[in-house]
């Protein structure tokens, strides 16, 4: 058959199915192959095709090996024998004790495969009656003539070489399924052992960071030696917050270990998970942000006020002027002082608008006074107002 193929019994065994579907009267089949994976000639005898669990090893001796590499090295595609033509007859009593090959009347099919492993034809070998009742309704008594043998060879090497292809197709596909999961699942072990990399060093950075912080405080030099317990290093190995802020923790930690310590015979200091408070430092952090905003909500107030009056005025279909927009204002007020509000506040807003993009979009399209004082036109006119 036309291209190299390497077969496993299963794919043995779906080939005589196949084949005892389309000629139902074969009585025994015979199959010898090379096995890539043991390195040896293998032979098997299927003494009910229709039924692959009817399937026999047949045990070959050298000198049958011998005759049957022979046979295998032919360049066949199909080809009929008679049972004194195989090769298995050269011991007749050896292969009468294994009780294979009894049936001597059976006109033989013999196909050859081409085998990848060793470049030689896999066999497989068909039993046939000799008359045509392989393929008739009832039994009949015409004998297999040239021309039938002709046919059915032809007819069984085609099929199995379509169904060969179909094996050949499904197997590269489940080849190239199962790279392509390896693939993935070899992706996704890198990814993890980056990931667990990554972890272990941000650990040891905390940790040792930790170390230094407590090696260089006062209190390290007066209170005796301080050592963080495995349930603290859990804790700062956990630690998501900002580094600049751990100093603080770990330091207020020692501080509260070294208390606890006084009036105590052990010289050693155990920092505990329970004295890193993480929490306060999120408080901290809180209060900080209140902070900033308080300094900002002036600013905020402004542009809330001037973008709440030009909804108003683009709801009345006017132009949004200075003046349209300051008497639309709840408490009126003029185009000059709108300029004048948002130059005193214009670094404010410039950092005001770039933290929230999404908030007073009309003004910072659209009106003209905003732009104006953000451009950087304006921004040189202010910087030479000031030389002046």
């Amino acid at each position: 058959m036309s291209g190299n193929f390497s077969f496993s019994n299963s794919d043995i065994f779906a080939l005589l199915t196949k084949a005892h579907q389309i000629v139902p009267g074969i009585g025994k089949i015979i199959t010898i192959q090379y096995s890539k994976n043991k390195q040896k000639t293998e032979a098997y005898t299927l003494l009910q095709p229709s039924n692959p669990l009817s399937v026999q090893d047949v045990v070959l001796d050298d000198s049958v090996l011998e005759a049957i590499d022979e046979f295998r090295m032919r360049d066949i595609k199909f080809s009929w024998h008679a049972e004194e033509d195989l090769p298995f007859n050269l011991h007749k009593q050896k292969i009468k004790q294994l009780d294979v090959f009894n049936e001597l009347e059976r006109n033989i099919l013999m196909l050859g495969i081409k085998n990848d492993a060793d470049k030689k034809n896999d066999l497989l070998i068909f039993y046939f009656n000799e008359n045509i009742s392989n393929f008739a309704i009832s039994n009949s008594n015409k004998s297999l003539t040239p021309e039938n043998k002709i046919i059915i060879g032809s007819l069984l090497y085609n099929s199995l070489q379509m169904l060969l292809d179909v094996m050949r197709h499904d197997r590269k596909t489940l080849e190239n399924y199962n790279r392509n999961v390896n693939y993935v699942i070899s992706t996704m072990k890198d990814a993890q052992n980056a990931n667990s990399d990554f972890k272990e060093k941000h650990d040891n950075v905390l940790l040792n960071y930790a170390y230094e912080i407590l090696s260089q405080s006062e209190l390290a030099r007066h209170s005796g030696k301080m050592v963080l317990t495995e349930s603290a290093i859990n804790k700062i190995k956990s630690y998501e917050g900002e580094i600049s802020t751990l100093k603080n923790i770990i330091t207020q930690a020692a501080f509260f270990a070294s208390n606890l310590n006084i009036g105590s015979a052990e010289q050693t200091i155990y920092i505990e998970d329970y004295h890193l408070n993480f929490e306060a430092a999120k408080a901290d952090k809180t209060q900080i942000a209140a902070q900033v905003n308080s300094r900002y909500q002036k600013t905020i107030s402004l542009l809330d006020k001037l973008e709440e009056a030009a909804q108003d005025v683009q709801r009345k279909n006017k132009m949004l002027t200075g003046i349209n927009v300051g008497s639309a204002c709840k408490k009126a007020i003029s185009a000059p002082a709108i300029s004048d509000a948002l130059k005193k506040h214009r670094s404010k807003i410039i950092t005001l608008l770039k933290d929230h993009p999404d908030r007073w979009n009309l003004i910072r399209t659209e009106f003209k006074p905003l732009i104006n004082v953000l451009t950087p036109r304006h921004n040189h006119l202010d910087d030479i107002a000031k030389q002046a």
